[in-house]
């Protein structure tokens, strides 16, 4: 397997995409360098879908090597993109405080907005989709503290509400478990349903990050996360011990692809 971790385009950015072998440890590799300020990455090969400060999620065929399709319509600067192999839609969610519903394969150049979900009171920092007893789910957390789930197969109505004690930066849903960040920590939940506040039942706490954690990912029976100071960490689910720890970027770590 391999991580990626990216960083905003802001004055403190190293500009670079970086890519580490677990197996053999070796010095981060340079994958992409650019100018453009990219917040979130997202690949459906052969796609790979990004986007940034300018709101705008760009589609870029990796066989082909050149952009392909455009998605405009966020007010904000774009923090997270997810598919579903299961549907020809993708979701976004954006600073603007809303989660986006687009048809992933339009006719044109110009992707298709089907739906804006406007339940967040603050910043959206992420969206997942995940399958909970076999059903598709929609979730989204963001800087009110929430964690929302939405049910794809029933006209995408809200079923899941979460609320935690700081702002979601990133999480992850997995077998029943909720992952979410808290500060410098990571924290893992039992998942409920219901669209109101219910008790929240601690199953694991991950600690080590000396900043904020930004953006987290679960892969098997691993926890991997990133933080404002620069490093990335790879965790036991289970145990809450860290297992590995990776550096090389200049700057806080934002987003990562684990593969």
């Amino acid at each position: 397997p391999r991580a990626t971790g990216m960083r905003n385009g802001e004055a403190t950015v190293d500009w670079q995409q970086r890519g580490w072998d677990f197996d053999l440890a070796t010095e981060p590799c340079v994958l992409l360098a650019g100018g453009r300020s990219i917040n979130c990455v997202h690949v459906r090969a052969p796609v790979m879908y990004y986007g940034g400060g300018d709101g705008i999620i760009r589609a870029w065929d990796l066989e082909l090597g050149c952009h392909t399709l455009l998605f405009e319509g966020h007010r904000g600067y774009i923090s997270s993109i997810a598919t579903d192999e299961a549907c020809d839609y993708m979701f976004s969610a954006s600073y603007d405080r809303s989660v986006r519903i687009w048809q992933l394969f339009p006719s044109r150049t110009q992707g298709q907005c089907r739906e804006v979900l406007r339940d967040h009171h603050h910043c959206v920092a992420q969206v997942e989709v995940r399958c909970i007893r076999s059903q598709p789910f929609l979730f989204s957390g963001g800087m009110d503290r929430m964690v929302l789930g939405y049910a794809l197969h029933q006209d995408n109505k809200l079923t899941h509400f979460f609320k935690g004690d700081e702002k979601v930066m990133a999480f992850a849903v997995h077998e029943g478990m909720l992952c979410v960040t808290a500060g410098p920590a990571a924290k893992r939940f039992v998942l409920f349903g219901g669209e109101t506040e219910q008790d929240k039942t601690l199953a694991t706490e991950y600690r080590g990050h000396t900043a904020e954690i930004t953006c987290l990912k679960i892969e098997g029976e691993y926890l991997f996360t990133g933080s404002a100071d620069h490093a990335l960490k790879m965790w036991g689910l289970e145990s809450g011990a860290c297992v590995g720890t990776f550096e090389g970027h200049a700057a806080g770590v934002w987003t990562m692809l684990v593969t």
